[in-house]
């Protein structure tokens, strides 16, 4: 099942995807833009997270400026109060550690090697693991539960259980890649 088919409405893969971003080549990983986040009933949190995983998705697959992107991302969508200063947290928090962060998915799911992941999942799991061991602002099950979410809106067909089983492995050692990841 594609991503486009939770949206009725539209026709087909280029009639989303901006100019500007063709080069990208989207296929079933391809993630949401502004539009279409838009029109989703999220959580507005969960919405935010969506927008932060846009924009470490863009950074994977692009050599564009993190801060480029960010800013155009955040300049497209209205968010209130203070999740524009969410949606930076996640994606400047996540950022520079992402490498160690996929030693620890490369750790704990091993049946998966880390390039072998697609991107959209290896996003996800990276901002949760950095909400769970990191920020700490947002309890370890809801953690959880905001990353299926997002596997459902974003990934694939088996997403949501691969991205779940992953989580469930890494929470069981929260403590150790807190540790792990405030040393860097």
């Amino acid at each position: 099942m594609s991503i486009f088919e939770n949206f009725e409405g539209i026709e087909s893969q280029d009639s989303i995807i901006p100019e500007s971003q063709n080069n990208l080549q989207p296929d079933d990983e391809t993630v949401l833009y502004k539009e279409e986040i838009e029109e989703i009933e999220l959580d507005e949190r969960t919405r935010a997270r969506g927008i932060a995983l846009q924009v470490l998705f863009e950074m994977d697959m692009t050599d564009h400026p993190i801060n480029i992107i960010l800013k155009e991302r955040l300049d497209a969508v209205k968010l209130e109060g203070g999740l524009p200063k969410f949606v930076e947290s996640i994606v400047l928090g996540v950022a520079p550690i992402s490498h160690e962060i996929d030693r620890f998915i490369a750790k704990y799911a091993t049946e998966w090697p880390i390039e072998q992941i697609a991107v959209i999942d290896r996003n996800i799991i990276r901002i949760a693991v950095w909400e769970f061991a990191i920020s700490e602002h947002t309890p370890l099950k809801v953690v959880i539960n905001e990353s299926v979410e997002l596997a459902k809106v974003f990934g694939s067909e088996s997403s949501q259980r691969f991205v779940n089983g992953v989580l469930g492995s890494l929470a069981d050692h929260q403590i150790d890649i807190k540790t792990a990841l405030e040393e860097i």
